[in-house]
């Protein structure tokens, strides 16, 4: 917890892929610097708190990272629940198959549907 006087930033992350795309490893890789040595599929949605004092000794920020698989959020208004408050959204995708990356797509199309329908900040 953040020091009397210490500032905290708050951040949601949203990681969205197929099955063993890689969210869990690169969020525990990010996290923790500590290697998935035993792979366990995230059934559903998994959601991660970090908190790390990486802005300045004056600030804690604190990250709420939300794992979810591309077919936890086959539906537009489950997607736009965990996209309420989220900063980022990282699409994750299977980079030699030609499937995932159409997919990967069509989330980004969707994100920004749902962001501007919503009012929030599209990226171009």
């Amino acid at each position: 917890m953040a020091d009397k006087g210490q500032t905290i930033v708050r951040i949601k992350v949203l990681l969205i892929g197929p099955s063993n795309s890689g969210k869990t490893t690169f969020l525990k890789a990010i996290t923790s610097n500590d290697a998935l040595n035993v792979y366990t599929p995230t059934n559903g949605t998994a959601f991660y708190n970090h908190t790390s004092k990486m802005l300045s000794p004056a600030a804690e920020l604190f990250i709420h990272f939300v794992d979810t698989s591309e077919a936890a959020v086959s539906s537009k208004e489950y997607l736009g629940a965990l996209m309420n408050r989220t900063n980022f959204c990282i699409v994750f995708f299977e980079c030699f198959n030609k499937e995932s990356v159409t997919k990967a797509q069509n989330m980004i199309l969707t994100i920004r549907e749902l962001a501007s329908t919503n009012n929030l900040p599209v990226p171009a």
